[in-house]
Formats: C-alpha cells, structure tokens, sequence
C-alpha cells in the first residue's frame, strides 16, 4: 500500500513487524510487536503493549499512549487506557475519541462508554452521564441522571435515584423517563 509493505523478522523466538519499501529496504525496522494496514491508510501498531499510527512514509502520527484504539468511524476513534484497580489482578477502562491526526477531542477520563446511535454516544464520568454528539464534537452533562442508555428515535432513555454497577452495567431502583437529544 502507497508504496510500502509490511515486513516481519523473527529474532531468538519473537516476531517483530516493520515496513519496507518496494526495494525491500528498510522504511522502518522491525521494532513493533503488532502492525496492521487500517482503514485511514495509515499502519496501526503495538508497541511497549500500547497502540498508536504511523504512515507509510514511517513517520509515527499518532503515538502509542493507548491500550486500545477502535476503528476510525466518521474520523473518530474510541481509545482506551486502562487503568489500575483496586483489586488484584483487576484494572478498569477510561475512554474518550480521538481524530485521525490523533488530537484528542475527548480525552480518556470517562469510565463508561455507551455504543454509538444515531450520532450519540453516550458516556459517564465520576457518576456523572453525559452525551456526545459526534457530528459537532459537543458534550453535554446530565446532572441529576443516574444513569442514560442509547439513543433510539431521538430519545434516550435516563434514570434518576437508581444505582449503577459499573461492574455489570445493570440498574438498579429509581425512577425511569426519557429525554431528548438537547
């Protein structure tokens, strides 16, 4: 792709990934534990066992900081970062999006993540919901909510005075209703 390709070596028992030319010289040695050609055009790699992008010309675009990055939909992708537990051998996520250049338009401090709909996503933070409109990159906070599901139809379905286990994300108690996308 665009004139380079990946390149894998093994060395003492590990595989390492790079990108070679079509000379089959070097563009970037074997250094990664993980490179794949993305969707955007660009090589997702693993490295240090964190993600990150780089292009074909073997400049890195978007450094590897993130435990996860997802697909990029509408030049946005979900990136995770984990984070330590109290709990032995246990961590919890933290998520937010970046752009295809890797600016970080929502950074990765919210502990919740809902599945896309209709534009929305739908996040919480600090036991505090919000909604993410991904066409005008705008966040707004539900303040009194408990908890917000997806959007279906334009509405989302919210809690107040219930509890939210994070662990299971299940509901429990409250009052259910609805509310708009505004």
């Amino acid at each position: 792709h665009d004139g380079c390709a990946i390149a894998v070596r093994t060395e003492n028992g590990k595989v390492y990934y790079g990108l070679i030319n079509t000379k089959s010289e070097d563009i970037l040695p074997p250094i990664f534990q993980w490179l794949k050609l993305s969707d955007n055009g660009l090589y997702k790699f693993k490295m240090t066992e964190m993600y990150g992008f780089v292009d074909s010309n073997g400049n890195i675009t978007i450094p590897n900081r993130y435990h996860r990055i997802g697909i990029f939909e509408d030049n946005l992708a979900v990136v995770t970062i984990k984070k330590e537990a109290k709990d032995y051998g246990k961590y919890s996520c933290l998520y937010g999006f970046i752009d295809n250049c890797g600016k970080e338009i929502l950074p990765p401090v919210y502990e919740n993540k809902g599945k896309k709909s209709e534009g929305k996503v739908v996040l919480m933070k600090n036991n505090i919901w919000g909604i993410f409109d991904i066409k005008t990159k705008d966040t707004r906070m539900v303040l009194h909510a408990n908890y917000i599901g997806i959007c279906k139809e334009g509405l989302f379905r919210f809690n107040v005075g219930g509890t939210f286990d994070k662990s299971n994300s299940k509901m429990t108690g409250g009052t259910w209703g609805y509310i708009n996308t505004k």
